[in-house]
């Protein structure tokens, strides 16, 4: 494993998470950003990389590992933006925003708010990690077939 892959792929993950947060303070748009978070974020961090040429993905564990990585830093990501300012629009905005109850459990059960972003965390890092390995399961059967075809020409 490549550390400066890891260091690089964990910027791109924290940045996704932290764009998906600030785009699900729209009360309309959570459970899509929801949505994207547990599924595709690993696609997308994936698929942003495989732009480069240099980025390769030897094997389906590889992506796995990386899809999981991808998920869980995203999700912290995520929370990192979306908790503030659910706090700061709550106290705007008094009754007229949905708050989740994120502000009274920073408030009342600090060490509950812990355990359900960690544990949000690690679900969006498993379902990533399906997701991660389906498409690296896809580039190694192209990539396979991309070399086939140079072979025989």
């Amino acid at each position: 494993m490549n550390i400066i892959l890891i260091r690089k792929i964990s910027l791109l993950a924290i940045a996704l998470g932290l764009i998906v947060g600030f785009v699900a303070l729209l009360p309309d748009m959570i459970g899509y950003s929801l949505f994207f978070l547990m599924f595709f974020s690993s696609l997308s961090v994936i698929l942003y990389l495989k732009k480069d040429e240099n980025f390769k993905i030897i094997t389906t564990k590889d992506s796995t590992i990386y899809g999981s990585l991808i998920g869980f830093i995203s999700t912290i990501g995520f929370f990192l933006s979306f908790s503030p300012m659910v706090c700061i629009l709550k106290a705007i905005l008094k009754e007229n925003y949905y708050s989740y109850g994120i502000p009274d459990m920073l408030s009342m059960g600090f060490w509950l708010f812990f355990i359900i972003v960690f544990v949000t965390g690690f679900v969006f890092a498993l379902t990533n990690s399906i997701s991660a390995m389906g498409i690296g399961w896809i580039f190694e059967r192209l990539e396979d077939k991309i070399e086939n075809n140079k072979e025989e020409q």
